[in-house]
């Protein structure tokens, strides 16, 4: 009885070993083939935390605080967009995109702007190389044909998604006010700031 006690055990213990052995076998080869090339770059970023989603025609784009990622609806697939692969600033807090153009807004933190536009990067650091202006925060991005809408600080930016330029800057009190979003019915734009609602013709 004791001889096949012994037995089990070491029967066991050899299994346990050949399980073991496989595992580490297949960590180490997996951690070889992951490596990247030399001279080659590989983001680390934490995507867990989303602050705005868009759906983009096959893709879903999600901003989070370190860049973008994408889910791809055709093969569901996700894929990371960040510094490292093209966008030129990190703490994304909002995004937009027009279907007409295949155009997104990606807007920072610090008030930089990327367009991105059939696989090209334009970056507007307008507004945040602007010194005279205190709060450059971008609330909201509103999209209507070729123009987007952002929603500041201190009021209203209206930028041309074509021709990659600021066309006005809209204050509604001197001094500026937040703007926190902004809608319109076609005849008025419609703004909510930190002191109430206020509209001003669209064509004015």
């Amino acid at each position: 009885m004791k001889l096949f006690v012994n037995s089990v055990k070491i029967n066991f213990y050899m299994r346990l070993r050949n399980i073991l052995f496989f595992f580490l076998t297949f960590v180490i080869s997996s951690s070889i083939y992951s490596q990247i090339a030399p001279g080659q770059w590989s983001d680390h970023l934490p995507y867990t935390q989303g602050l705005k989603v868009v759906s983009a025609q096959d893709n879903i784009y999600c901003v989070s605080q370190y860049g973008l990622f994408y889910y791809n609806k055709k093969d569901n697939s996700v894929n990371k967009f960040s510094k490292i692969n093209g966008l030129t600033d990190i703490y994304a807090t909002n995004i937009a995109y027009s279907e007409k153009y295949n155009t997104m807004v990606v807007a920072y933190s610090d008030a930089n702007i990327d367009i991105v536009s059939n696989n090209k990067i334009v970056n507007i650091a307008v507004l945040k190389n602007n010194s005279t202006i205190s709060n450059k925060i971008i609330n909201k991005i509103l999209i209507i044909d070729n123009y987007a809408y952002l929603c500041c600080g201190f009021g209203i930016i209206m930028l041309d998604i074509v021709k990659f330029e600021i066309k006005e800057t809209y204050y509604i009190r001197n001094g500026g006010i937040n703007v926190n979003d902004l809608c319109t019915d076609s005849t008025y734009f419609y703004a909510a700031t930190s002191v109430g609602i206020f509209k001003g013709l669209t064509n004015d």
